[in-house]
């Protein structure tokens, strides 16, 4: 009970300075003056005179309405040359694939050519004969000399003044007959015996017109 009574005393003598130096000290701030705007200016003005590079400072960043109105220039330039700017060009489309050739034709055969023998083979009536050779200067059965194309033959089988086709020797004509020459039996002229060995006996199919 003593203790207690003791603190309440103690709390009671430390509310009763707190009451009688509160209204004092509130006296104290009310008469305090508050700056006003100007005063703050007046000082900054006094500060800046006072030190000159300060106040180059703060001139240097402070752009003023001049800077910013050539700030909001220059932004306005970008935009519209940005508007400006052309838009990128498409690209062209892709060229279409070529078409496909057709197929070239084959070219035509030509016609096979007549082979030589074809050429040279004359249109009459074809006889297979056996074909003897002689080299016997004179006259003939027809009244001419013997030469070259002189064929005896067989007037019953090949006609007098027949033309006559032999392979191997060529053209020739029936001007001569001769005791051996019977049926299907020619001779045929050569101006040397040399030229009759050649020739030999052949059976031949021969042309007569």
């Amino acid at each position: 009970m003593r203790k207690l009574s003791a603190w309440a005393l103690v709390v009671l003598v430390w509310g009763f300075v707190f009451l009688t130096e509160a209204p004092d000290a509130l006296s104290e701030n009310s008469e305090t003056p508050v700056p006003s705007v100007v005063d703050i200016n007046v000082q900054q003005d006094e500060d800046l005179a006072a030190n000159p590079e300060a106040a180059e400072e703060i001139l240097e960043n402070d752009s003023g309405p001049a800077n910013r109105d050539s700030d909001t220039a220059k932004l306005n330039s970008d935009i519209s040359s940005s508007a400006a700017e052309p838009a990128p060009a498409a690209k062209p489309a892709a060229k279409p694939a070529p078409a496909a050739k057709p197929a070239a034709k084959p070219a035509a055969k030509p016609a096979p050519a007549k082979s030589k023998k074809q050429a040279q083979t004359p249109q009459g009536r074809a006889l297979t004969v056996t074909a003897y050779a002689y080299c016997i200067n004179g006259r003939t059965a027809s009244g001419s000399y013997t030469q070259k194309g002189c064929i005896a033959v067989d007037p019953r089988v090949i006609p007098m003044g027949s033309k006559i086709y032999i392979p191997g020797y060529g053209w020739g004509k029936a001007m001569d007959t001769g005791g051996s020459i019977r049926g299907n039996v020619i001779d045929v002229w050569f101006p040397s015996n040399y030229e009759c060995m050649q020739w030999g006996v052949r059976t031949v199919k021969i042309t007569v017109q």
